[in-house]
């Protein structure tokens, strides 16, 4: 059986046909869809549009991710969950099948282990994996520091944009490094790898 993270596993069902295994979720766990929140949507019918496109693509599962910059800009909660459920019941009409989840893409600072443990920024699905977004010309040693720290709060980072952290893309065996010796996860955008 195909073995997935367990926050994939979250999402995903799987059936068995002829020993192949049929993935019938497909999730994007980095997006900026939900209006007027960061520099993604910048209205409803916008959010509705890229939703449409998602769901033509076949993706079933969305993460609505907008910025969130602990210490320096207050993340509004109650209206990043009023956006999200008024997304998703439009989507439960118009797109069947479509599932919202919340999140953020949550900017490493002094105060974000904070935040997260205040619950003042949304994790990934309520789970404990969150995605973080590194400054690109972080050390290695600051890179690997953040990550001890959120792990000792229980939490399991998501690095976003892993592309475009220097100390990992000139060298590439750190991510591995990093992913065996801590709980540590890996987003990248799709065109890297197209």
């Amino acid at each position: 059986l195909l073995q997935l993270p367990p926050l994939f596993r979250l999402l995903q069902k799987t059936l068995r046909k002829k020993g192949e295994i049929t993935v019938s979720v497909f999730c994007d766990l980095h997006t900026h869809v939900l209006w007027e929140l960061d520099d993604g949507a910048d209205n409803i019918e916008t959010t509705r549009d890229m939703l449409r496109k998602m769901h033509e693509d076949g993706i079933t599962h969305v993460a609505c991710t907008p910025h969130a910059d602990p210490g320096y800009r207050p993340f509004d909660i109650g209206l990043y969950t009023e956006r999200l459920n008024e997304a998703q019941e439009w989507a439960n009409t118009a797109l069947p099948g479509l599932v919202l989840l919340s999140g953020a893409e949550i900017t490493w600072t002094y105060h974000t282990a904070e935040a997260l443990r205040k619950k003042q920024v949304p994790s990934l699905n309520g789970t404990h994996y969150v995605l973080i977004e590194f400054a690109p010309n972080i050390s290695y040693s600051d890179l690997r520091g953040a990550i001890y720290k959120l792990s000792a709060i229980g939490i399991t980072p998501v690095i976003a944009h892993a592309e475009r952290i220097r100390c990992i893309l000139w060298h590439p065996k750190r991510a591995i490094q990093l992913k065996n010796e801590l709980p540590v996860h890996y987003q990248m955008n799709a065109g890297v790898l197209l």
